[in-house]
């Protein structure tokens, strides 16, 4: 009894004490230290986030989903502080914003000059110590100075001054759309913000801080459900492109994140041969892909993924039927959301020129696109080529700061990141994987990945390349984190075979023993390359520049 009372204490002991120590180091290097704010903040999380992955190493080292928690939340909140109070610092930032600012506060409404602001993809240049025109080169030095110390105590200055300006521009009420799903935990942020009468800065950080908690909420429930495979959760949720983002406005981690939970449980249940698929258990897949996709419906036919359900999981071929069926209801929901308004649209999409495009016109190019064929599937094939070639997947995904200049040192950052990826997608298997691996399974996930690609680029040629185009217009590296689970999780499941490999050559190398504890290390080594990782882009991407 004592000893079970201790076990219960001792979390709370050790959180209150690192409470303690980050209010210590924080009077330390603001006050004695005489360091400015965000450069004090640094070291008031980190030695308190370092002291308890390595005081509860072996802990987390056994919940991949805790683990998920005790890197991503301490790098994440302090991320949300360094971001300047611009929301263009990330893709489409100020679109975000403004949709979830209106779904906040649900109703007609008057702005201050502040939002209007915010609302504007080059309002950085509105609060920044440079205005527009003043330089050769506008976007690039307004974005280093505003990041300076100086360019954001000047941004918030401007935005409380903005703040007390009411404009007179009115916002429309947000139609209900799939999107709207997406930008709930910004819009959650922000409606939490208005109910403290916050002001504009605190709200935009609430808005963040809300995106950020549901996206590790989410991945360590993905990481906590697997049997094997939670070290490669573990490794998608700190891909630091990903931190980035749900460190801002973006729909994209929350998609992203749903997807990787709706497949982990795919596979979690893929390792239960012998427990029957329940509605519940199958509710958990199919809700979780519901809302994911269709923020991005073009990536739906990662369903095909789920077809796979072995009928084993079912007392009869009813139960299968009906699970195929439901697969197949969800995937056709997801896609009305994109084909209904096409279709009572007459076969148009709203035309995006910002990629500089002129001739945008989603008929004439759907008629192309059909009359055409041979040409469209060689226009594909050289735009992935050219998109997803080796250098820039290698450049563009696991290190991406979308308009901030890239972290000193990315290469070896980025190459740390594949290396945990491809290490916990190869070793972070148990017997139970070799019983459900296999081609089928593998290519026909693989087959639905490829075929998601497809719709987003020809989703990206209908309404953002010019007609007749040669190349796709509009494709990012950043797409393939939509699918990255998956591949991780299903494609590369090569079952015990790597584990076993390594085991015998360091056990030919060392002895048996020896290979047993370095095995066995493993998933601390995982556990401290994450949070190494996440907190080397922190340092030289937000401290070490300025």
């Amino acid at each position: 009894m004592a000893e079970a009372s201790r076990r219960r204490v001792a979390p709370w002991v050790l959180a209150a004490g690192l409470a303690a120590l980050a209010a210590l180091l924080w009077l330390a290097c603001s006050t004695l230290g005489g360091m400015a704010w965000r450069d004090a903040l640094f070291p008031t999380v980190l030695v308190p986030s370092a002291l308890l992955v390595g005081l509860r190493r072996r802990a987390l080292a056994a919940r991949p989903g805790a683990a998920v928690l005790a890197v991503v939340l301490p790098v994440g909140l302090l991320l949300c502080a360094y971001m300047p109070a611009i929301v263009s610092v990330s893709w489409d930032g100020y679109v975000h914003y403004r949709a979830a600012n209106r779904i906040a506060q649900g109703r007609v409404t008057v702005s201050s000059l502040a939002d209007d602001v915010l609302y504007d993809m080059d309002g950085i240049y509105d609060v920044g110590l440079y205005p527009l025109g003043t330089s050769d080169d506008d976007w690039h030095p307004n974005w280093e100075s505003i990041l300076s110390e100086e360019g954001m105590d000047h941004a918030n200055e401007r935005f409380e001054e903005l703040d007390e300006v009411v404009s007179t521009r009115k916002t429309n009420v947000t139609p209900w759309e799939p999107t709207t799903l997406g930008r709930l935990p910004n819009a959650l942020g922000l409606a939490v913000g208005d109910l403290l009468g916050a002001p504009v800065l605190a709200r935009l950080f609430l808005g963040r801080v809300c995106n950020l908690l549901v996206y590790a909420a989410v991945m360590a429930l993905a990481a906590s459900w697997l049997r094997h495979g939670g070290w490669v959760v573990f490794a998608v949720a700190v891909t630091p492109t990903l931190v980035f983002m749900a460190c801002n406005y973006s729909y994209d981690p929350f998609a992203i994140s749903l997807v990787t939970l709706a497949a982990s449980r795919f596979v979690g249940e893929l390792q239960r041969p012998d427990e029957r698929l329940t509605a519940g258990r199958a509710a958990w897949i199919l809700v979780p892909f519901l809302v994911g996709t269709v923020t991005k419906a073009v990536f739906v036919a990662s369903a095909l993924m789920l077809l796979f359900m072995p009928r084993t999981k079912f007392s009869d071929d009813r139960g299968h039927r009906a699970w195929v069926c439901a697969c197949c209801a969800t995937a056709a929901a997801v896609l009305a959301t994109f084909a209904v308004p096409f279709l009572l649209a007459g076969g148009s999409v709203g035309a995006d020129t910002r990629g500089g495009a002129a001739d945008i016109d989603s008929r004439r190019q759907l008629a192309f696109l059909l009359t055409h064929p041979v040409t469209y599937l060689a226009t594909l094939v050289g735009s992935f080529l050219r998109a997803f070639n080796p250098v820039a997947v290698f450049q563009q995904l696991p290190v991406n700061l979308c308009y901030l200049p890239m972290p000193e040192g990315w290469p070896l950052m980025a190459a740390g990141w594949f290396c945990l990826a491809l290490s916990a997608a190869l070793l972070d298997r148990g017997p139970v994987d070799d019983r459900w691996r296999g081609p089928a399974v593998g290519w026909g996930t693989f087959a639905g990945i490829a075929l998601s690609l497809v719709l987003m680029a020809t989703a990206l040629y209908l309404g953002y390349t010019d007609v007749g185009a040669p190349l796709v217009g509009g494709i990012q590296v950043r797409y393939l984190l939509f699918e990255i689970s998956p591949f991780l999780l299903v494609c590369l499941n090569l079952g015990t075979g790597p584990r076993r490999r390594l085991e015998g050559r360091l056990e030919a190398a060392g002895g048996a023993g020896p290979a047993r504890r370095a095995m066995g290390a493993l998933p601390q080594a995982a556990l401290w390359a994450g949070f190494c990782l996440l907190w080397a882009v922190t340092a030289f991407g937000f401290l070490v520049r300025f």
